[in-house]
């Protein structure tokens, strides 16, 4: 049995998901792909995590 409430729920659920996913790729382009995204696990380091969080905290979206 299928509520109309129930359904729009749904729908409304699937618009967030793709919506979340459009934002997940967007922040993953401007912020992470021309910097972590380019390291390979083999050589990635916790001073590569600490100078991504530095820069952006130097650019205010970090604290």
């Amino acid at each position: 049995m299928l509520r109309v409430g129930a359904s729009a729920t749904r729908q409304g659920w699937f618009e967030k998901e793709r919506e979340m996913k459009k934002n997940y790729i967007r922040m993953w382009d401007y912020r992470i792909r021309n910097t972590l995204g380019n390291i390979h696990v083999v050589d990635f380091k916790t001073s590569h995590v600490r100078m991504f969080f530095s820069t952006l905290s130097d650019e205010g979206l970090a604290h």
